[in-house]
């Protein structure tokens, strides 16, 4: 990050990371009997959230651990968008073609680095799960890819097409393997900057 209010914007990406993370982890936990790496609990999705405002504090400070070690950090982002597409296929990122080390590393940076993914084209693989917010009364629909061991999980939030289509009727089971495919972008929601698939189209996996 080059600006101040670059740094200002990833602090507080960082801390609806932090959000996320507990989310998918228990997400996981109770829908696919996984043992997620940094979760010991039994909570429920909705406890997580009820008890996130409990957690601010400890939030904060791993905020301010990051910022101590930025500069290290920065210079270990695996993206070089001078690049341009790493796929031949028209596809900006395609973590299809990935190794499911690359593809649980790639979807976690473009959670921590999301303006180096801006407008930039994604596909990948992963198994389908809707999770509803009590908060505002919705459905968010996520792509979860696992890494090698399979015992940590990574959401991507996405939106299919123009986000008419209606829950659950024309939605898959949870646990589905789906390939969603669209734009990465970044929305502002209750002063929080959440990433997200864009305009994606999405298909049960073959």
């Amino acid at each position: 990050m080059s600006s101040k209010e670059d740094k200002v914007k990833l602090k507080k990406t960082l801390i609806r990371i932090g959000k996320s993370t507990l989310i998918l982890s228990v997400a996981a936990f109770v829908c696919f009997n996984l043992v997620d790496c940094n979760f010991t609990g039994s909570s429920t999705v909705n406890s997580v959230l009820n008890e996130k405002t409990n957690e601010t504090t400890s939030t904060n400070q791993s905020v301010n651990d990051y910022s101590n070690t930025e500069a290290t950090t920065e210079s270990e982002s695996t993206v070089d968008d001078s690049n341009g597409p790493v796929s031949s296929n028209g596809i900006d990122y395609d973590l299809t073609e990935m190794s499911s080390t690359m593809v649980y590393a790639t979807v976690y940076e473009m959670m921590a680095y999301p303006s180096l993914y801006e407008g930039k084209t994604v596909k990948m693989e992963g198994q389908y799960y809707a999770l509803y917010v009590d908060a505002d009364n919705t459905y968010y629909m996520y792509c979860l890819v696992s890494d090698a061991l399979g015992c940590c999980t990574q959401g991507m939030e996405f939106v299919w097409g123009d986000g008419s289509h209606v829950y659950p009727n024309e939605y898959p089971a949870d646990k589905t393997e789906v390939v969603v495919s669209g734009t990465f972008k970044t929305y502002t929601q209750d002063g929080n900057t959440y990433c997200c698939i864009d305009n994606a189209t999405m298909e049960v996996a073959k």
